[in-house]
């Protein structure tokens, strides 16, 4: 599961809109959402797969004239020391939202689908393994039907 820090980027969001325009910054925050998910999956063979613990990773990224995203870096458990009232503030909720994350209070036990205080979801893969299912569920129960009218194209 990835999450992504809202309150801040909301900021950023405001002045974007505001100043290049609802769809060019739309399409900014795709790009940093898809960026942050590839690069995880990319190097999800050496993350740490382990159900009794966790990793919080920070993303350093810069966006430059023309709206485009890059990643500076990506730190694996950045420091949650704070310098600053509103860093300790900011730090406490990230602290605060994760454990919530992991361990839901609400909801019955049943986990978030959508997102956790300052926190929304990017990618699940448990979703997106049930959504492939069903959809190839569908697709088969579908060709069974139409096995006669099926027609291929190069």
């Amino acid at each position: 599961v990835f999450v992504i820090q809202q309150r801040r980027i909301a900021n950023l969001r405001l002045y974007l809109e505001a100043t290049r325009g609802l769809l060019e910054t739309k399409k900014l925050f795709e790009e940093i959402d898809d960026l942050i998910v590839h690069s995880a999956k990319a190097v999800q063979h050496v993350m740490i797969n382990d159900r009794h613990s966790f990793e919080v990773y920070g993303y350093d990224l810069l966006i430059d004239s023309k709206l485009k995203p890059w990643i500076v870096e990506v730190n694996s458990s950045p420091s949650l020391s704070a310098t600053t009232s509103s860093d300790k503030q900011m730090k406490t909720k990230l602290i605060h939202d994760v454990l919530e994350i992991l361990v839901p209070s609400s909801n019955g036990g049943q986990g978030h689908t959508r997102g956790v205080g300052d926190f929304i979801l990017l990618y699940d893969e448990v979703i997106i393994q049930e959504s492939s299912k069903n959809h190839e569920e569908k697709g088969r129960r579908s060709a069974d039907k139409a096995k006669s009218h099926c027609s291929w194209r190069m």
